[in-house]
């Protein structure tokens, strides 16, 4: 399996790994996609995908 960090925000990346993210987190406090952007923007967030 191959990991990836991401440090940016990757719209097309985003569309395949929400769906695991909204059902791993959705209704225990998932971050809106805004909040998530946000984050990238300020360089706190990092994406890892495998």
């Amino acid at each position: 399996m191959e990991i990836r960090t991401i440090c940016t925000w990757d719209d097309e990346l985003w569309k395949n790994a929400s769906p695991l993210y909204l059902e791993a987190f959705g209704d225990k406090g998932a971050k809106s996609v805004k909040i998530i952007k946000s984050m990238f923007a300020q360089g706190i967030a990092e994406l890892h995908v495998g």
